[in-house]
């Protein structure tokens, strides 16, 4: 799947268990903004730049980029 800046995603909880502990602590149950996408050759090689907003007591973290096949898409951006 391909992603645009300001689609809404998630970590997929089976690929959660590939991050270490500090990093799944900061992102799991939370949704993220597509900031930017660096596009690769192959459609699964594209890295989408993740922030995940401020939420609760949660302050924003931006991520930096994650996989594209281990996110899935939550709701699509205005754009």
């Amino acid at each position: 799947m391909t992603f645009k800046p300001g689609d809404k995603v998630r970590v997929k909880d089976s690929e959660l268990d590939s991050y270490k502990t500090e990093f799944q602590r900061k992102i799991k149950g939370r949704v993220g903004v597509i900031n930017s996408v660096e596009h690769g050759d192959w459609k699964y090689h594209d890295r989408p730049f993740v922030i995940f907003p401020a939420e609760g007591r949660k302050k924003e973290y931006r991520a930096g980029q994650i996989n594209a096949r281990n996110l899935e898409l939550i709701e699509l951006g205005s754009n």
